[in-house]
């Protein structure tokens, strides 16, 4: 018997992107969450590149945004200032109008228009309480993955509110992946592997005492810079 597998499937029209013309390059850079890109008209180049941050340079934690670039220019790179890239593997292939690639989540790639083309990106994520979220710390996701957290971590911490976060710590990280992921039921084990992980890049033995604070909610860890990337 075969059990169909549930997801959570979220459609992202970029309207701004959605027609390319002749030629647009992309920046090599990561996504945090599975992709189907889907091609309606023209061609695409795609190359992807795993999932290990050292090979890619990826831009200096704190950068703005959502999505993780590398600093590398994969069509002409510098091996003299990213002497790294080197040991990266590249799987390179066109996409044609009415074929689809799966892109897993973390995984670097870089999408360039051969043509004028149409296409659509479907992000989403696993079903269930907290089926996504376990996936992603596991590898092969978890280098990439713990980078991404921790530039999120870096965006905030020039905040005011940023030691209230961190007092605050179980609490903000069940709300942020609410809002990302809409994973509930996030596991204890799954939580102090997080805190551990802002512990030691703040270089803290434990978080700050929490004071009382207003509302029920948590002091918000947010995405910062989401209409640009640095």
């Amino acid at each position: 018997m075969v059990v169909a597998q549930e997801y959570t499937l979220y459609v992202f029209l970029n309207f701004r992107n959605l027609i390319r013309t002749l030629i647009v390059i992309e920046f090599c850079h990561l996504d945090p969450d599975d992709n189907f890109l889907a091609m309606i008209r023209g061609r695409k180049r795609v190359r992807l590149y795993g999932c290990q941050t050292q090979p890619l340079y990826p831009n200096p934690l704190g950068s703005k945004g959502r999505t993780i670039q590398s600093q590398v220019d994969c069509d002409n790179p510098d091996y003299q200032k990213f002497p790294l890239f080197h040991n990266s593997q590249c799987q390179e292939y066109v996409l044609e109008s009415g074929e689809m690639l799966f892109i897993p989540a973390f995984c670097w790639h870089q999408v360039t228009s051969l043509d004028t083309s149409i296409s659509i990106n479907m992000f989403f994520g696993d079903h269930g309480d907290c089926n996504y979220l376990s996936k992603i710390m596991k590898e092969p996701y978890w280098d990439a993955f713990s980078y991404w957290f921790l530039n999120i971590i870096e965006q905030n911490r020039p905040l005011e509110s940023f030691r209230r976060i961190l007092a605050n710590l179980p609490q903000s990280i069940d709300n942020f992946f609410l809002k990302q992921y809409h994973e509930i039921n996030i596991t204890s084990e799954i939580r102090e592997k997080l805190i551990r992980l802002v512990l030691d890049y703040c270089q803290l033995k434990e978080l700050p005492q929490a004071e009382e604070r207003n509302g029920k909610h948590p002091p918000a860890l947010k995405i910062r810079g989401l209409l640009w990337r640095k």
